[in-house]
């Protein structure tokens, strides 16, 4: 092999084992083909292009060129997860199987992610106060009590009420109406909003609304139906999605706002301040935490049946000392309770709903609350209220 062209070769061949298990798929197929379907870019053609041109010279006892070319494909489809949007495989262990039949989400450019250590943010007491009792208050009621809480682990639980005894919840005017409300989903929505453009925190984008059934929340009531719209806060185009279960407020951070027709009746807010750390490694590609939970399989605490419906690419929050946060990027693998619930009673007990998150710089996996089910109207609005 020439000089010139050892240097090509060695950027894009990472190792022997991508070589043998990923081109050798051309001639034997094998395992890993199910999910190495690769994608070529517009950039990747004209680099496959060019090398062909430029290896004419290989002598015979080096790779042909067809070879040469299928290794810039792998190569680039491997470390380009950006061109992944579904992953269908089954993971067969000796004692349980993992389904995987999902969109794989990612939100952002994967190299913008980083690692950071964060910190807990307080003292929102005066700020929500003000956007919901004070001028221009987007509580529209009587207020007769207000309540707040500090949960443990940070974060404040702010809600007022107008009601001495819980009425009884009267039936829905429509589909998009809470019980007994005469606001629209809709219409809450803009009252959510305008609390979130007033409020001082930034970075929280909102994910979805619900119409609740149940009119109790937080340490409150609610005569009405009600709505809830919940936010997610975001660093480098990704959200600080999930938590593990060493964080006691359960999440990595969250918004959540209340709305009847009086207006906002309750909010729940965590948010983390973060401090950038050294990269210690690049975020892994959706298929090597796909690998690494088929190298694991039998030793992880998934349940003999196992759907994953939807993997995403997002942050995780961890508790590494007491009073000490890590926020890494991960791959969350949603399983789908739906599913497992119709199997029957018997079945789902069986089955452990907790989704699994890969650490995608480390590793290291974790079980997290799960994401599924979700109930939504032909309107794509969340109408069973499940928290």
């Amino acid at each position: 092999m020439k000089n010139e062209y050892k240097k090509i070769y060695a950027d894009i061949k990472p190792s022997d084992e991508i070589f043998k298990s990923v081109i050798a798929q051309k001639d034997m197929p094998s395992q890993k083909a199910k999910y190495f379907k690769p994608i070529l870019s517009v950039a990747c053609l004209f680099a496959a292009v060019a090398v062909l041109f430029s290896i004419r010279n290989f002598s015979n006892d080096s790779f042909d060129e067809n070879k040469i070319v299928n290794l810039i494909v792998a190569y680039e489809t491997k470390n380009s997860v950006d061109s992944v949007s579904h992953v269908k495989q089954e993971i067969v262990g000796d004692a349980k199987t993992v389904y995987i039949d999902a969109d794989v989400i990612i939100e952002s450019d994967i190299k913008n992610m980083k690692a950071y250590t964060a910190i807990p943010s307080f003292d929102f007491y005066e700020e929500f106060e003000e956007i919901l009792l004070g001028k221009d208050a987007l509580f529209r009621g009587n207020a007769d009590r207000t309540s707040i809480s500090f949960p443990v682990g940070g974060g404040i639980n702010f809600g007022v009420s107008s009601e001495k005894n819980k009425s009884e919840i009267q039936n829905q005017i429509s589909e998009n109406h809470a019980a007994g409300c005469r606001i629209s989903y809709l219409e809450a929505k803009q009252i959510a909003d305008s609390f979130v453009e007033r409020f001082s925190v930034d970075g929280f984008i909102f994910q979805n609304g619900k119409i609740a059934d149940d009119p109790t929340y937080g340490s409150g009531y609610s005569a009405t139906g009600f709505y809830v719209f919940n936010y997610l806060q975001y660093q480098d185009g990704f959200p600080l999605a999930v938590a593990t279960d060493k964080i006691e407020s359960g999440v990595a951070s969250e918004l959540s706002v209340y709305v009847n027709d009086e207006g906002i009746i309750y909010v729940r807010f965590f948010s983390l301040e973060l401090n950038e750390k050294p990269a210690e490694s690049k975020v892994m590609s959706v298929y090597d935490a796909i690998e690494l939970i088929e190298n694991n399989v039998d030793n992880l605490w998934l349940s003999e049946y196992a759907p994953i419906v939807e993997i995403r690419l997002e942050y995780l929050l961890d508790r590494i000392n007491d009073g000490i946060y890590e926020l890494v990027p991960c791959w969350h693998f949603c399983i789908d309770q739906t599913e497992i619930f119709n199997l029957g009673i018997s079945e789902a007990r069986k089955n452990d709903t907790n989704d699994l998150c890969v650490n995608a710089i480390t590793g290291e996996m974790f079980r997290v609350a799960d994401r599924y089910p979700v109930y939504k109207t032909k309107d794509g609005i969340i109408s069973t209220w499940n928290g």
